[in-house]
């Protein structure tokens, strides 16, 4: 998925993320997809809300869960084959 990878790249906020992803859910209308991809988006909401906290440190706590998530997005958008 382009928009992870634009996200890795530092050209998209984890905000423009997670709404990019539930953007191509919607309009797959996949529920195998979906699946897939629910643990690392509820992730990425998970930390998105935290780092709307002040005092959430994001590179401390969020940043190796985000890494991980987005890193599983690619990975399932990129062996994804629709039925």
């Amino acid at each position: 998925m382009g928009a992870a990878k634009d996200y890795q790249n530092g050209m998209m906020s984890l905000g423009m993320l997670i709404s990019k992803v539930e953007g191509l859910l919607s309009v797959i209308e996949d529920d195998a997809l979906s699946d897939k991809l629910s643990n690392a988006l509820f992730a990425l909401e998970e930390i998105h809300a935290y780092t709307t906290l002040g005092d959430y440190d994001f590179e401390t706590r969020g940043r190796a869960v985000v890494d991980r998530a987005v890193n599983e997005i690619v990975a399932r958008t990129e062996s994804y084959a629709p039925h």
